[in-house]
């Protein structure tokens, strides 16, 4: 039996590998599920993170139908698609060339 370490170390490697394999850079996923940089790139290290985060990331990179396909329940299906749609991008500060955060 694989341990929970392991297994979320596992799912952050596969994670990164997907992000690669798309072409998406560190920042812009970071974007795209709604974190900072740096906690992405936590996330990607270690696997921790929320379950928002996770779906958030799932769908990011286009494996939406593999975390449905965990559901069995349709209407579990449908709530998750509406929790998504409802998500939206999230506010990142970022600092500019001026030092100030936009």
């Amino acid at each position: 039996m694989i341990a929970a370490g392991s297994a979320l170390t596992s799912l952050a490697e596969r994670i990164r590998r997907e992000r690669i394999l798309h072409g998406v850079t560190q920042k812009e996923m970071a974007i795209k599920v709604g974190l900072s940089r740096k906690a992405y790139l936590e996330f990607e290290k270690t696997g921790r993170g929320s379950t928002k985060t996770l779906v958030n990331t799932l769908f990011a990179l286009g494996r939406q139908k593999e975390l449905l396909d965990l559901i069995a329940d349709q209407r579990d299906a449908e709530s998750l698609e509406a929790f998504r749609r409802d998500q939206g991008p999230r506010r990142v500060r970022v600092r500019g060339s001026t030092g100030g955060v936009r």
